[in-house]
Order: C-alpha cells, then structure tokens, then sequence
C-alpha cells in the first residue's frame, strides 16, 4: 500500500489552494504519480513536489500536471482557465511572501537626523522596511529619477541625494508617501536647506496631491514665505497638465511565418523584441476562435502563461 501524501502546506494561502486544487485534479482521474508522469514529461518527484504547497512550481510543470489529469481527446476549457488564475494568483502571493520576510523591523528616523550622514542612515532604514526592492524596481516607481546605480549606493548609505527630487522619488519608490513624507520633508530643511522654488519637488511627487500640499505647508513654514497651498497646487496643474508617467504603446506585428514582433515605443525609445508561442498554446485555443492580437502583453510571463492569457481574456 502506498504511502499518503503529506498533508498541503498553506503557509502561503493561494499556494495551498493551488496544490489542493492539483491533488484533487489527480483524485478525480483516480491516477497515481507513476501514472501521471507516464502522460507528461517530468519525473513522479517532480510532479508530487508539485502538489505540496511548499514551493510554486514551474507553470510548465503545474499545467503538465493538470492536463495529464485529463481524459484523452476531453477539452481543457474550464480547467485551463481555472488552473491560470490559481497560478497567477499563488505567483503573486508568494512575491508578496518574499517581500514582507525581507522587510526590516527597524523603524527609519529622520525627524532625529543632525546631517547628511544621519539622514543618508534613514533612507537606508527605508530601503530595508520596505522590503529591499531592487534597483531595477525603484528606477521603474521613480520613473528614472534614481537610476539603477544611483539607487544600489543611497540604498546602502555610501551616497546622498543630490537634490531634493531624486530624495523625494527614492522614498515614494520605498512606498512612503502621503502625510508620511512630513518628518522626511523637515529632515531635508534641516540638513540641506529649503530650496530656492516650491515647483521643482512637486515635480517628484506624481500625482500625490496629499504630499504636495504638505510639502507646501512645511516650506512656507520654515521659510516663511506667504506660500499658500491652493494656489501653489494649481499653478502645478496648469504648468504641469499632463503629468503622468510614460505610456508604452505595444503593437504586435505578425510576418510571413507567422512570427511574432512586439514593437515597444515609449517618449524615449523604441524596441522590437520576439517571441514565440507558449508551448501549450495548441491546447488552451477554443477550436474556431478567431487570432488575438493583445497589445498589453505582460513581455516578462512565462511562455506558456502568455499563451493561456491570449485565450482566457
């Protein structure tokens, strides 16, 4: 007699129900895992490690494992659809997952910092309790006012912002926004100075209008300035009426073989890149179903995932 499976880990809630959901696909084509890697590729390990909870497994590995439970010659309509929204679902619970264990319990203090170096010490703190994105995250939620490089050496306290707006950007990219910015705002007035405009920093803001009018109060207060709030704010709106982050336009363009290109444009660049279909594109399709042309295609899915996404949307 065989020995039970474990019992499903649901540390993480969307990966257990992914797993049960696998376990009771298997139950119902009454296989075993011998029985099952014999209609896939992967190995009985590879598909029972699957099925535990512990770890997401591999899209390719998952969906081999659901679609082995199939009889043969049956559609996978409902269980191909229900399957993506498992995965996807688990995937971004286990993000999340990884992010909050790697968040620091020290609480930053900027309303205490004397100089540069004090201060510099907080946005480390920053960094760290808001999970240490990486710097390819914080160039995209600054929008390039902190590259790459610039974000690794404030991250680790070996430089300080040049002005205030790269300041303000790298906390907005370390999720501190809102009334929030207050005690950061007056660390700045304190070590460096009030600057010479009230515009330049709302410029760093986006569209946190909660931010800009503190930032307003607190530079009319420290350097008193008959600065007023409303009429600071409009003056942004109409200097500034289409602020908003870069908008990419993706149009996919299909060749004589049936290739397809992605062509990425934004205000500064353009690029073509190619991809192909998933894998398992010839057995998501509903028969009959006209060809989809998606242009907000997520470039960085998995192949097979893409693929799903076409049909499912």
């Amino acid at each position: 007699m065989a020995r039970p499976e474990a019992p499903v880990d649901f540390t993480v809630q969307e990966l257990g129900e992914l797993a049960e959901f696998l376990r009771s696909l298997r139950r119902t084509a009454g296989l075993t895992y011998a029985e099952l890697a014999e209609r896939s590729t992967y190995s009985a390990a590879t598909l029972k490690r699957a099925a535990t909870g512990k770890a997401l497994p591999d899209v390719k590995v998952a969906f081999e494992y659901a679609l082995g439970c199939q009889p043969h010659g049956q559609p996978i309509s409902f269980t191909g659809r229900d399957f993506i929204s498992r995965w996807e679902a688990a995937e971004r619970a286990v993000a999340k997952a990884k992010k909050t264990a790697r968040r620091s319990t020290v609480l930053p203090k900027p309303q205490l910092a004397r100089d540069q170096a004090d201060l510099s010490g907080a946005l480390r703190d920053a960094w760290a309790r808001a999970g240490r994105p990486s710097t390819r995250l914080v160039e995209k939620a600054s929008h390039g006012q902190v590259p790459r490089s610039t974000a690794n050496v404030i991250a680790t306290a070996h430089t300080f912002p040049r002005d205030i707006r790269q300041y303000i950007a790298f906390l907005r990219a370390c999720e501190i926004e809102g009334k929030a910015l207050a005690p950061w705002f007056q660390a700045w007035f304190k070590v460096v100075g009030a600057p010479s405009a009230v515009q330049p920093a709302l410029k760093a803001m986006g569209a946190d209008t909660e931010a800009m009018a503190t930032y307003v109060a607190l530079y009319a207060q420290v350097t008193g300035e008959a600065v007023s709030v409303v009429e600071e704010l409009a003056r942004f709106a109409i200097e500034n009426p289409e602020r908003r982050a870069a908008q990419t336009r993706r149009v996919v363009r299909q060749n004589a073989r049936g290739r397809q290109f992605h062509y990425s444009r934004t205000g500064r660049s353009e690029r073509f890149t190619h991809s192909r279909p998933g894998p398992y594109e010839h057995l998501v399709a509903l028969p009959g179903s006209p060809p989809v042309n998606d242009c907000s295609l997520d470039q960085a899915a998995a192949p097979s995932v893409w693929a799903a996404r076409r049909w499912s949307n």
